[in-house]
């Protein structure tokens, strides 16, 4: 069932409002990442240990306490449990100089301690780590936005928006305790535990919304438990946020960390496995780099469940490497093989953004050089100047323009551009047709190539309005259709291509294409669905109907150069007989 425009309007808000709140998370993080990173600025950790799992107010056991740690002065010894006083408080950036208040429980006893951090070094490769993970964040919020608000019309590319936009809404741990918005920072939390959640029902749903066999039964049950675990998951943390622990939701947490990226690979290897032709290679792509995203998060699950006998700080930067690697991928498949078909939104958005800042730096370099070298001092020579070179940037986009997207094109979408160039190559060959017959077999031949194979059906009208199928490679193409059959008459009136289905669910056909000049509709042609399970881009469409107008006026050409040969043959008729009449004229005259 297709989405309603209320339904696409409201997700579309919602897509752009995760987005803000991601982008917002990273900057405050990014804002303080540099001085978190610096030596000497920084708190180091106060004790290494881990929550206490009990029910009740949120709380630490302290396993060991690192060297020069403040608490050794305060008495604090391993084996004891601490409590902050600002409920999530472990997790924020601590700076030295800052005070940090906790409670110290040993036995049945308790008192507070205030303490101030001393200074330590940067972790192991903190620098590295920091910018992989910024990257594929920056990256990760990009991508996601983009197909979230390019197909609100199919579940899978939904949930894998959700998925995207929650995984990048990261808490932001570089900021220390002011710079903290709670609300934010309780969205972050429960977003980032349900986004392998939500990848989960991309791979049961993908790619048509249709799963079969095990992953049917999956799409039936499994959202059951995704409402189960998210209602889990802001129950936990509202409580957590409140300075109180849920020991059975976090150990509902600790089993999803390795369930949810294991059932991700079974089921995408299952849709795999069924996917065949085109589809078999989108889903190579999507195992090659969803598949090493999801492994590297279970990888680095597995060692934290088993108490990291790989460093934390060696596992983070190898698994922020893969996951880097992987979202790179994704992004290249996305773009250079069509795993989404998004083309002309992406080529126009690369184009653009290309061209922009093309004319921006050279705007920039060009007021630059002038300022540097020229030295205007008044003021209105200066307006002038800047006038004259504003000018000269948009006097120069068209054809910069042209040069971009020929660039685009070539690089990026290469089958793209040779589908196009070979239909305006067949467009201008076909002009020098003599016989319809062979007009009409290479005109199908040619929207095969460009449609990769989905079928075609060419129809030219007759002598009674009706139009009969001339040529065909689309299966169960009718033979005729009557003047008044609902497709023809919405060509007739509109003039343009039109949804066959939307009229006549049962048509085999996915596009209809007139073959127009003025008001007539001298024929049209079918076409099947692609064979990607896509609708027709808006640029395909305007491209086909293009060619189809310039194919019906080389018909209508030789239909009259046909006419002209038939009235000169009459002609010729005609000067024979008036001959051969005077001739008997004049002989019977004579007699």
């Amino acid at each position: 069932m297709r989405p309603t425009p209320r339904f696409i309007a409201v997700w579309r808000f919602g897509v752009v409002a995760m987005a803000i709140i991601a982008a917002t998370q990273f900057a405050i993080d990014a804002f303080h990442a540099p001085e978190s990173l610096r030596t000497g600025t920084t708190g180091g950790s106060l004790f290494d240990g881990l929550i206490l799992r009990e029910r009740g107010p949120t709380t630490f056991v302290v396993a060991a306490l690192p060297t020069g740690s403040p608490l050794i002065a305060a008495g604090v010894a391993a084996g004891d449990h601490l409590r902050f006083d600002e409920p999530v408080g472990r997790w924020y950036a601590t700076r030295v100089g800052e005070r940090v208040t906790l409670t110290a429980i040993r036995g049945g006893e308790s008192r507070r301690i205030d303490v101030v951090p001393v200074a330590r070094d940067a972790p192991p490769y903190s620098v590295a780590n920091y910018l992989m993970d910024g990257l594929g964040r920056l990256l990760t919020i990009a991508i996601a936005a983009w197909i979230g608000w390019r197909r609100p019309d199919v579940a899978a590319f939904r949930w894998l928006t959700v998925s995207g936009l929650f995984v990048a809404c990261a808490f932001p741990f570089s900021a220390p305790s002011p710079a903290h918005i709670g609300w934010l920072d309780f969205v972050s939390s429960v977003a980032q535990e349900l986004s392998l959640a939500a990848m989960v029902l991309f791979a049961i749903n993908y790619p048509d919304d249709r799963p079969v066999g095990w992953r049917a039964v999956l799409k039936r049950w499994y959202p059951w438990y995704f409402g189960v675990v998210a209602a889990i998951t802001v129950y936990y943390y509202a409580q957590l946020y409140r300075g109180y622990f849920e020991p059975l939701a976090g150990a509902v947490f600790r089993i999803d960390a390795i369930a949810l990226p294991a059932l991700f690979l079974v089921t995408i290897v299952l849709a795999w496995r069924e996917a065949r032709g085109d589809a078999r290679i989108r889903m190579q792509w999507i195992l090659a780099s969803l598949g090493t995203i999801v492994a590297a998060a279970l990888l680095g699950n597995v060692n934290a469940t088993a108490g990291s006998p790989m460093p934390a700080e060696l596992a983070a930067v190898i698994l922020n490497a893969a996951i880097l690697v992987g979202i790179v991928v994704f992004v290249y498949a996305v773009m250079r093989h069509r795993i989404f078909d998004f083309g002309l939104a992406v080529n126009r958005t690369l184009v653009f953004t290309i061209v922009g800042a093309i004319l921006l730096a050279a705007f920039q370099a060009a007021n630059r050089f002038v300022t540097v070298f020229l030295h205007f001092d008044d003021e209105l020579k200066t307006l002038l100047l800047t006038a004259i070179l504003a000018a000269a940037v948009y006097l120069s986009f068209t054809s910069l323009k042209k040069v971009v997207e020929r660039f685009v094109d070539r690089l990026l979408f290469s089958r793209w551009a040779e589908r196009e160039d070979d239909l305006r190559r067949f467009v201008a060959e076909a002009k020098h047709a003599r016989d319809p017959d062979a007009l009409s077999t290479l005109t199908i031949a040619a929207l095969d190539r460009f449609t990769d194979g989905a079928g075609a059906a060419l129809y030219r009208r007759d002598d009674q309005g009706s139009h009969r199928r001339l040529h065909a490679t689309l299966a169960d193409a009718p033979e005729a259709f009557g003047p008044d059959d609902a497709v023809v008459l919405a060509m007739h009136a509109h003039r343009k291509a039109c949804r066959p289905r939307e009229r006549a669910p049962t048509s085999p056909a996915d596009l209809a294409v007139p073959m127009s000049r003025r008001t007539d509709l001298e024929g049209f042609v079918l076409l099947g669905p692609r064979r990607d399970g896509e609708p027709y881009r808006a640029d395909q469409v305007e491209q086909i109907e293009a060619a189809m107008h310039e194919i019906g006026l080389d018909f209508h050409t030789l239909r009259v150069d046909r006419l002209e040969d038939a009235v000169a043959d009459l002609r010729r008729t005609a000067d024979t007989l008036r001959a051969q009449l005077e001739t008997a004229m004049a002989l019977s005259r004579r007699s």
